[in-house]
């Protein structure tokens, strides 16, 4: 499962709506997609130009594909390679992966024939393992043991937290397992310390977690255009309407259908 689909799921509450604004999410699962470009090694950061540089390997899937096409087509600026992706149907995108796989599903709200909403319920069995490893990673850095995690692990984590998306899974208290009271911010940035990675490629890391963070504190105060509108049609934080471009169904009512996963 790509870092990006990981964190689709993760920023679903149990009501089947987005935990943070759609552009706000847009720009969590543009980082993801290109941390996890350079975690294959398919990305880094030239130390001469600061700038994001593509090396060869093999096929990465469609939508990795994209993301790099993305990256040359902005000269390899990281805000621009994000803001970029992240105009791009990625939710629509993540969903319909998660919907084949049969990690989600879809359901879609009519009044009168017209479509009024889309909410999006991850399954209990997949959704649960991620809380899990979420958690044990963040155990993990309180207790010297953060070099251990995997750096897709706290990719995922540094991006969730950027976006106000960590602590809700962490205090939820009708999730078994709540690790109890956590500086959260100490956490990840001991997690995102640990990691053993060339310098090159944590530079570029470090330069797409800073500006998902930046741009999605930008989008959480943000106005109605920043997400899909919710069936109450109060704004940010709701369930996606049809029209959105970062804020589709990506399936059919049983949750299928649309983009390929990879």
């Amino acid at each position: 499962m790509l870092i990006a689909d990981r964190a689709a799921l993760l920023l679903l509450d149990a009501d089947g709506r987005r935990r943070a604004p759609a552009r706000a999410v847009a720009a969590v699962l543009a980082g993801a997609l290109l941390g996890e470009l350079v975690l294959l090694r398919r990305l880094d950061l030239d130390p001469g130009t600061e700038a994001l540089r593509a090396h060869p390997g093999p096929d990465p899937g469609p939508r990795l594909a994209a993301a790099l096409a993305v990256v040359a087509d902005t000269g390899g600026d990281v805000g621009r390679s994000l803001r970029a992706l992240a105009a791009r149907p990625l939710w629509d995108d993540a969903v319909a992966a998660l919907a084949k796989t049969g990690a989600l599903r879809t359901e879609r709200r009519r009044r009168f024939l017209v479509l009024t909403s889309v909410r999006w319920f991850p399954r209990e069995e997949s959704v649960t393992p991620l809380r899990t490893q979420v958690r044990a990673a963040v155990r993990a850095a309180g207790s010297r043991g953060a070099g251990a995690v995997d750096p897709a692990t706290v990719g995922l984590l540094v991006l969730l937290a950027g976006a106000g998306g960590l602590a809700p899974l962490l205090s939820d208290p009708g999730d078994p397992g709540d690790p109890g009271e956590l500086d959260l911010d100490d956490a990840v940035e001991v997690l995102a310390a640990a990691r053993a990675l060339p310098p090159e490629a944590l530079e570029a890391l470090e330069d797409v977690e800073t500006a998902v963070s930046v741009r999605a504190h930008a989008l959480a105060g943000g106005d109605s255009s920043s997400s899909s509108s919710s069936d109450t049609g109060s704004g940010n934080w709701g369930d996606g309407h049809h029209g959105g471009s970062d804020g589709g169904s990506g399936g059919s009512d049983s949750g299928g259908g649309g983009g390929g996963g990879d």
